[in-house]
């Protein structure tokens, strides 16, 4: 039986076959690079589809509906995409890419996606003030601003009696000068997160931002470390977190405007019910985040900021 399908670069224009729905237990379908215009309904029937890949469809107007069983999208580069069909059913959903999907406006049924952890919407105009941010690893969107509740680029750890460290986030504002010359395009972005005990470098950790967005506009990524990584797993008492670009970076448009910190610990991010009333300093990371994608009030411009990250 046939599980993995790879039809990138094939040449398939225009429509896509209905056939496709015969392959029944398909796992993985990879159909970049492609000429096609929309996709076939009955896609929602391939029940066991998990990856499906279109990065780069660029003449790609829509997504029709697809079945609950995916796990991963990606859709970056499809100039031409505009509508999204619902997707409250994808529940099982971990990683969304929509980088450079200028002219999506909104995406159906997003706050439903309770095992999103990854979303990419560099170069994409559409809101992601519902999404949810339980479980969220890595972000990426348009944006000037960061959560004024975030520390500084350099954050000294300390650790508390009884109570264990969860995650570090880092907050990033970012932009690629597309004029610069003096290019040497890469996959990698040149942002870090570093560990250093007593002024040396013991850890470092690459940002993954989901692909390098059309514009000049400034960018935000947030990205968190959870327990199991080792830039978690591995700060010990007074250990020092910053992030810095790398020297020399790999690719020279990049501008990093603004850097930010913020350590989460047991208690933080547990609250499960109705935080609405709550005090902001009572709520949970998860709220307070949620709150900052809706409004973008509470955040430090970078526009208006003073001071800005530094090479390593």
């Amino acid at each position: 039986m046939l599980y993995e399908f790879d039809a990138r670069a094939w040449g398939l224009s225009r429509k896509i076959p209905d056939e496709f729905e015969k392959l029944s237990l398909i796992e993985t379908l990879d159909l970049g690079q492609n000429n096609f215009h929309s996709l076939p309904s009955s896609f929602k029937g391939l029940s066991f589809l998990k990856k499906l890949s279109l990065p780069n469809c660029t003449e790609l107007t829509s997504l029709p509906s697809l079945p609950s069983s995916l796990i991963e999208l990606n859709a970056e580069n499809c100039y031409a995409l505009e509508t999204i069909h619902n997707m409250s059913n994808l529940e099982s959903l971990e990683e969304l890419k929509l980088t450079n999907c200028e002219k999506v406006a909104d995406i159906p049924g997003l706050k439903c996606l309770k095992s999103l952890r990854r979303m990419y919407l560099s170069g994409c105009n559409a809101c992601s003030s519902q999404v949810a941010l339980r479980n969220f690893q890595n972000l990426s969107m348009p944006g000037t601003k960061l959560p004024e509740w975030f520390s500084g680029e350099t954050v000294s750890f300390s650790k508390l009696e009884n109570i264990e460290l969860t995650s570090v986030v880092v907050g990033v504002i970012f932009s690629f000068n597309h004029n610069n010359k003096n290019i040497q395009e890469s996959e990698v972005f040149d942002v870090q997160a570093n560990v250093l005990k007593s002024g040396k470098l013991t850890l470092s950790s690459g940002l993954y931002i989901g692909g390098v967005p059309r514009t000049d506009e400034p960018h935000i990524y947030l990205g968190s470390y959870h327990d199991y990584h080792a830039l978690v797993s591995h700060l010990k008492n007074a250990d020092t977190v910053s992030v810095t670009k790398r020297s020399p970076p790999f690719d020279e448009r990049l501008e990093l405007i603004k850097c930010r910190i913020h350590l989460i610990f047991e208690g933080d991010d547990d609250y499960e019910g109705d935080e609405e009333s709550l005090d902001k300093g009572l709520q949970s990371v998860s709220e307070r985040m949620a709150r900052f994608l809706n409004t973008c009030d509470e955040g430090v411009d970078a526009t208006e900021s003073e001071d800005e990250c530094h090479d390593e």
